[in-house]
């Protein structure tokens, strides 16, 4: 399910076309243990990255899905950011 946050019609038109030339998708996360020394990751963000565009995908848990939007260098180190932070 995609989220309509300042996607229009344009924005899907290329993603769907990106993402049938996709070259790579990266996954960044952040690893963490629980008192009984699972590994769990709860925050994680995708990076897809076509011939034209990357794109980001973060994770909606409100209605378990997925936020989209154009990737810019300054929208990636924020993402990182709050993987740090939180």
């Amino acid at each position: 399910m995609l989220i309509e946050n300042e996607f229009n019609s344009l924005y899907a038109e290329n993603f769907i076309i990106d993402l049938k030339s996709t070259h790579s998708i990266y996954t960044i996360m952040r690893l963490d243990t629980t008192e009984k020394n699972e590994v769990i990751s709860d925050n994680r963000f995708f990076v897809i990255e076509s011939p034209n565009t990357q794109w980001l995908l973060t994770g909606n848990i409100i209605n378990n899905s997925f936020d989209i939007t154009y990737l810019t260098k300054n929208l990636f180190e924020n993402e990182i950011a709050k993987l740090i932070k939180d």
